[in-house]
């Protein structure tokens, strides 16, 4: 098994990473750990990847991978970088999910926000694309998603989720029937903690994204 996974981390990254010209450089890769650094959402997706990868190799999904993933500025110091990306991967590590099971997870940004890889793919991954969806027919700007985000993480104060759905109504009020149902589709996440939490993540990654292009 240790053979398998120090042929994979060793023979079969580059392909992985090259396949979708990721803007990524690899600064270890060998046994069963890689330490990856470069455009911040390239990472992101060169790891669920890597992942992915690794689970048509094995063929089973009994081995499991743990990430952690870290956003720094361009001259911070990489061996900085690993050691505060492997205090994320150590948290990725520690999660246990809904099922019990341990490991298999990310941790994106910080050690509190760790999603295990379903829920990831499920939750963060899929309410992105919705996000995306929702915001290119009715763009708001980045003010809103930020105001969205302030009242997502102060959801424990009982007028948030009122202005929540004020501010949500109001701002799609005027994009029909499809306006409807995104507003519709945030605020149930909103009052669910579990898909409030991944919702946050996601609209954090949109503003990122949005950041970065201009």
């Amino acid at each position: 098994l240790s053979r398998a996974l120090s042929y994979f981390f060793k023979h079969e990254i580059n392909g992985i990473l090259e396949k979708r010209g990721y803007r990524v450089q690899i600064i270890y890769s060998g046994g069963d750990d890689l330490f990856l650094v470069g455009n911040w959402n390239d990472v992101i997706h060169a790891a669920r990847d890597v992942r992915a990868a690794l689970n048509d190799f094995t063929g089973n999904g009994v081995l499991t991978i743990s990430a952690g993933i870290g956003m720094f500025d361009p001259k911070y110091p990489i061996a900085r970088m690993a050691d505060e990306t492997g205090a994320l991967e150590d948290a990725a590590k520690r999660h246990v999910g809904r099922d019990g099971k341990g490991k298999d997870a990310v941790a994106l940004w910080t050690e509190g926000n760790v999603f295990g890889w379903d829920e990831f793919e499920n939750g963060v991954c899929g309410k992105l694309l919705e996000i995306e969806s929702a915001f290119r027919e009715n763009d708001k700007g980045k003010a809103f998603v930020y105001k969205l985000v302030e009242l997502l993480r102060n959801a424990e104060d009982p007028i948030s989720i009122p202005r929540l759905a004020y501010l949500l109504a109001r701002s799609f009020e005027d994009a029909g029937a499809r306006g409807e149902e995104a507003s519709r589709r945030f605020f149930e996440w909103a009052t669910d903690e579990q898909e409030r939490r991944s919702l946050v993540t996601a609209l954090e990654w949109y503003v990122y994204a949005t950041r970065e292009r201009g």
